[in-house]
């Protein structure tokens, strides 16, 4: 990090709405924190834009000073995107703003806004749209990478939802992109891969969610091999509206889980449904029917979830929560830390078609597993050859 860097971005101060930290401030350390604590760069200035002037002032002043330019939402970067080393990270956190047109239904989003926000504010109106899983991914950064959502099997990608956008250009210019702007921004925008430009605000659609059943399945890590072939094998044949994801994970120390479950790996199936509770209902009766036929069902830990105050995300008027069967194992001895999951999940249906409006993405394959592997696959007890064979998941290292 340079001296000059750092004095330079102060004299950028004056000209912004927002503010602009640099090393040895109080609030710098917290201000260039990012999800993934592995990354630690420590950029010469973090720029917390106020609104898309402050947002087109820090990309000229990137550029006049030759400085590497990060740009920062959530900061869920698992490559560490969010943040740079002896660089400017331009800070979208105060451009959060959430606009619902029911009408239209289309919903226009600050670029630093968050997937729980959204979700709070179209849930009134019985609408959502393809955010996030998780409430504090940015829901900007999530939408432009492709975006797989709870809504995926019915309403495709995120960035399939993107009808517009507002973006600031490399020469510090204000593009639109689409909806009457410019096309091929948007062209570009939708699976161009990055570094278009800076978006200061995405425009959305909306589609009718009323109830969901969601909620966790939770199941001894040694039946990970049966479960991942009868998910492999059962989730393609279902209609749009039915959705879970299996991952293995370790259950986090949260209180929302019985204290003997909490930092047990453990395989479990993630379920958001948006159809019909009879045809919900029958859904999870597959994989309830299979253990019952083992008797090695145990009365259900109904604090493993609390319903909608629980959720990390809200997108209904009503949530009807699953409430998972557990039956654990003795449990082993606990892992030396909380380790990230490996997700698998069937992303066909509305994802494998093509959109009325191209893109560029040419290839889009049907029902594709999507893998999200970790090092918890090691842990698996005798690693089946299964597993390993048909490479649902693969192994890497540990950290």
């Amino acid at each position: 990090m340079t001296t000059a860097a750092t004095t330079a971005a102060l004299q950028l101060a004056p000209r912004l709405r927002g503010d602009v930290i640099v090393p040895g401030h109080p609030g710098y350390d917290a201000a260039r924190a990012i999800d993934n604590r592995s990354h630690q760069s420590r950029p010469a200035a973090v720029v917390r834009c106020a609104d898309s002037a402050d947002v087109a002032a820090t990309v000229r002043f990137a550029a006049a000073e030759g400085l590497p330019l990060a740009i920062r939402a959530g900061g869920h970067s698992a490559a560490g995107f969010s943040s740079v080393q002896a660089g400017v990270v331009a800070d979208l956190r105060g451009i959060n703003h959430v606009r619902v047109d029911a009408e239209r239904r289309l919903v226009a989003i600050g670029g630093g806004a968050l997937a729980g926000q959204v979700d709070r504010a179209t849930h009134p109106f019985g609408l959502a749209t393809t955010t996030a899983t998780v409430s504090t991914v940015g829901v900007a950064g999530f939408a432009l990478g492709g975006g797989i959502s709870y809504l995926t099997r019915k309403h495709g990608l995120a960035v399939d939802n993107l009808a517009g956008a507002d973006v600031v250009l490399a020469d510090g210019s204000l593009a639109r992109a689409g909806e009457g702007g410019d096309e091929d921004l948007l062209w570009a925008l939708r699976g161009g891969g990055g570094n278009v430009g800076v978006v200061t605000e995405l425009r959305m659609r909306l589609h009718p969610v009323s109830v969901v059943t969601g909620g966790p399945m939770l199941f001894p890590l040694e039946r990970a091999e049966r479960l991942v072939r009868l998910y492999r094998d059962w989730m393609p044949q279902q209609a749009d509206d039915i959705y879970a994801f299996l991952a293995l994970l370790t259950i986090p120390p949260d209180e929302a889980f019985p204290e003997e479950l909490r930092l047990r790996p453990v395989c479990a199936l993630i379920w958001c449904n948006t159809a019909p509770e009879d045809q919900s209902n029958a859904a999870l009766a597959t994989f309830r029917r299979r253990r019952r036929r083992r008797g090695q069902i145990r009365p259900p830990h109904r604090a493993a979830i609390r319903g909608p105050a629980r959720c990390r995300r809200s997108p209904v008027r009503a949530v009807r929560p699953i409430q998972p069967h557990t039956a654990m194992p003795e449990p082993p001895v606990p892992p030396r830390r909380h380790r990230r999951p490996s997700r698998q999940q069937r992303h066909g249906m509305a994802v494998a078609r093509r959109g009325v409006r191209p893109d560029v993405r040419g290839h889009r394959p049907r029902a594709r597993l999507r893998r999200r592997p970790a090092g918890l696959v090691r842990r698996l007890p005798g690693r089946p050859a299964a597993l390993r064979d048909a490479r649902l998941l693969r192994q890497l290292p540990d950290g």
